[in-house]
């Protein structure tokens, strides 16, 4: 069998698909319920608000990131949600088709896939926002319209935004890479993985601040902390952390057996 082919690949990810669309619709279906409750709680929370603008929308954009999170945690965290038993594994270990051919199929679907639905969701959860509100919040009050991209990319927040996304992309491939290692609960055991990590690293950076400002106290010389970096300059450290997790999880599954050692 070739190493690698393209048609058998859409092959896999159809058949991922086919097989998995109970969990896959209900994911979907409790995305796009929770996003459009929180656009309609937005909507509800400014009706009486006077404004020159829409404010819901600022609620909306708050409230879709921080569901952008959570919701692409989980996505990633089903990335090998089929590996969780012995029958489970066999038939995916004894699909003919290359473990590379498999694995990409799965990130295709739980990796940009979900990005790419998560934002039409985003519209729809707005447009039913809009249809609901438009003739019951008067134009006296504040004009009722449908969200754009340009209100949530907006320019003068670009280095924000830079941030938000190098966070997520971190974030994601590591509930992935959890996922190869716990595919049972992997949601709930990679938080806490990460929780304790993320404990760690901050007890270590305060520590570490403290050492360097007595060290420029002591010396009278001032540490340079990197202020003017480039957010631009910071995609490298995430691409490489992202590169390396979906590696690690790559190999994880390649090496998957059909009785689970550890």
């Amino acid at each position: 069998m070739e190493s690698f082919s393209m048609d058998r690949m859409g092959l896999v990810m159809t058949k991922e698909i086919r097989e998995n669309w109970r969990n896959l619709l209900m994911m979907l279906g409790v995305m796009l319920g929770t996003m459009t409750m929180a656009a309609i709680l937005c909507a509800q929370s400014t009706i009486s608000s006077p404004r020159e603008y829409d404010p819901a929308i600022g609620g909306e954009v708050i409230a879709f990131t921080m569901l952008f999170f959570a919701f692409g945690a989980i996505s990633a965290s089903m990335m090998f949600r089929n590996m969780n038993s012995k029958e489970s594994r066999l038939a995916t270990l004894m699909n003919p088709a290359s473990q590379l051919e498999k694995y990409i199929a799965r990130w295709l679907i739980f990796i940009p896939g979900f990005v790419a639905v998560y934002f039409l969701f985003g519209f729809v959860a707005d447009f039913v926002r809009y249809i609901i509100y438009v003739g019951i919040i008067p134009a006296d009050i504040h004009p009722v319209r449908l969200i754009s991209i340009g209100d949530v990319f907006k320019q003068r927040l670009a280095d924000e935004w830079n941030t938000v996304l190098m966070m997520f992309c971190i974030i994601q491939s590591f509930f992935a890479l959890g996922s190869s290692v716990w595919p049972r609960n992997s949601l709930v055991k990679t938080f806490i993985a990460l929780a304790v990590i993320g404990i760690a690293y901050i007890f270590i950076g305060i520590r570490t601040v403290d050492l360097m400002i007595d060290d420029e106290v002591r010396t009278g010389c001032r540490i340079y902390r990197g202020d003017d970096i480039s957010p631009l300059w910071l995609w490298i450290p995430t691409v490489t952390v992202c590169i390396i997790n979906y590696t690690v999880a790559y190999f994880r599954f390649r090496e998957s057996e059909i009785i689970e050692r550890w």
